[in-house]
């Protein structure tokens, strides 16, 4: 009976457990889009379908940046109050400060470095780039110089440098800032009338640009070289960008009001709109370790795509993938950083390249969320939501699909420990078992 009892107790208490691991009102991997027409947030699930608006009765007024912490908590520009707000991991408003009041109105973006110290970028501003902490405590400025005004995105390299994007017609292009003294270190990207905005660095240190002008998205490589640019008819100023943990590109169309999906290597997939989003702004995914940013282990860091990642990526050992096979926009002539990290054709690549259209998945069993977006065995399939299979590689970009979150094998592990506990209760007192050990990895 105690130990039937202490079973069924075990079961109980990882029910309880599991419970509290999805207690934050944020999902991992959740894409959340600052919904500027709407004056809310826009949070869609990992397969990009919609799930709820959030923060309604705020009196959010044309809102822009976001940046999470580990704990959960989210901090939001509010661009025309001129205000930063820190909601808790249930949604609730726990800190709110003015920007006004640092010489820093218009809030653009924010930005978390490695210590939990908070950047935030300015459009128009008066050339300050300030820093906080978590409470909206002023630490110092980054930059004070009017150099700096008509800032667009605030963001971190793998290297913890600070990069500045200019939303102007300036030309003054992308600046790379030491972290400790706002000593500029690099500028690229140098065009008139750019108007660069949002910016988003992968695992290799490549910095994808979006190029509001443009209609388009410059990527940089990790020396700051131009490498390539991709757009899609339709693609109408576009705004915020994210990578997913399994390397799709998410850009916000802020003038066409929609979400378009690319593969790493530029290659257009689908686009999705949403009832009520009106001028998407900026995008962020939950529980993301952002490159330069937290060192948390239970955060999912940004993905390489070059196939070393555990959930994604292109896979070397297939067939094309190292080769420089681009036809356009998938790298810069095979070159070897290209040939390891770009990988295929922007028509798929060879047969072998990042998973072969004929073995990266089946259709299935559903229709695509967007007209031509069915996953087929020529596309190679995209997850379950777009019509690919459950394994397999992901639209032919390589990208594995998802891994169950870290919290299933801890469960696994405490329920296993709690019921050797019961078993070694119930043995005879004379026998000694040897000790049950586990090791959280």
């Amino acid at each position: 009976m105690r130990f039937r009892s202490l079973v069924l107790g075990s079961v109980c208490l990882s029910a309880a457990l599991l419970a509290s691991l999805h207690a934050s009102a944020y999902e991992k991997r959740h894409v959340f889009i600052t919904n500027r027409g709407g004056n809310n947030i826009v949070e869609l699930d990992d397969n990009l379908v919609f799930v709820k608006t959030w923060f309604d009765a705020e009196g959010l007024l044309s809102p822009n940046g976001m940046a999470f912490t580990p704990t959960g908590r989210l901090y939001v520009a509010d661009t025309n109050h001129h205000r930063v707000l820190g909601f808790d991991e249930n949604g609730a408003k726990v800190v709110e400060w003015s920007m006004a009041s640092n010489s820093a109105p218009s809030v653009e973006a924010l930005n978390f470095d490695k210590k939990g110290i908070l950047y935030a970028s300015s459009n128009a501003g008066d050339g300050r780039v300030p820093r906080f902490d978590m409470a909206g405590t002023f630490q110092s400025y980054l930059v004070n110089d009017l150099s700096y005004s008509n800032l667009g995105n605030v963001n971190f390299t793998l290297q913890g440098h600070v990069i500045l994007s200019d939303f102007s017609a300036a030309g003054r292009g992308i600046r790379e800032l030491d972290a400790t003294n706002g000593n500029l270190i690099a500028t690229f990207g140098v065009e008139m009338g750019l108007y660069q905005e949002d910016m988003f660095v992968d695992g290799t240190d490549r910095i994808f640009v979006s190029q509001f002008s443009k209609n388009e998205v410059a990527v940089f490589s990790p020396n700051r070289a131009f490498e390539r640019s991709f757009t899609q008819a339709g693609l109408l100023n576009p705004t915020g960008i994210v990578i997913t943990h399994d390397c799709r590109v998410l850009v916000a169309s802020f003038n066409s009001n929609e979400i378009y999906v690319f593969k790493h290597d530029g290659t257009f997939v689908e686009k999705h709109a949403y009832p009520g989003m009106t001028l998407p702004e900026s995008l962020a995914i939950a529980g993301q370790r952002l490159p330069g940013s937290f060192e948390d282990p239970g955060m999912e860091p940004v993905p390489k795509c070059d196939g070393t990642d555990p959930d994604g990526g292109v896979d070397p050992t297939d067939g094309g993938a190292e080769a420089g096979q681009d036809s356009g926009q998938g790298g810069s002539g095979g070159t070897a950083l290209d040939a390891s990290q770009d990988a295929t054709s922007d028509q798929g690549g060879a047969a072998g390249a990042a998973g072969a259209a004929a073995t990266g998945g089946a259709a299935g069993a559903g229709p695509g969320t967007d007209s031509g977006a069915d996953a087929t065995a020529g596309s190679g399939g995209a997850g379950a939501s777009h019509g690919g299979t459950a394994t397999g590689d992901d639209s032919g970009c390589g990208c594995r699909t998802s891994a169950p979150g870290p919290h299933v094998g801890w469960l696994a592990l405490t329920l296993a420990g709690l019921l050797a506990h019961a078993t070694r209760r119930r043995r005879p007192r004379h026998k000694k078992p040897g000790a049950v050990r586990s090791r959280l990895s």
